[in-house]
């Protein structure tokens, strides 16, 4: 699979949306998969939006 990049909020809101889509998935299905890397991937812009705000990591709490 190739791997999710977020580099921008207009990419992050797309992502989101289709999170909500793929959550409903089974387990094991390739866009369970697809969920997995996009949620890793959301979470990496948020941290490094956080990090460069001078925010507090959210996962680091």
């Amino acid at each position: 699979m190739t791997p999710f990049i977020v580099t921008s909020e207009d990419e992050r809101q797309a992502a989101l949306e289709r999170l909500a889509l793929l959550a409903k998935f089974p387990a094991g299905s390739p866009q369970a998969a697809e969920h997995g890397a996009l949620l890793e991937a959301v979470a990496l812009f948020e941290q490094e939006q956080a990090a460069r705000s001078g925010q507090p990591d959210e996962l680091a709490r």
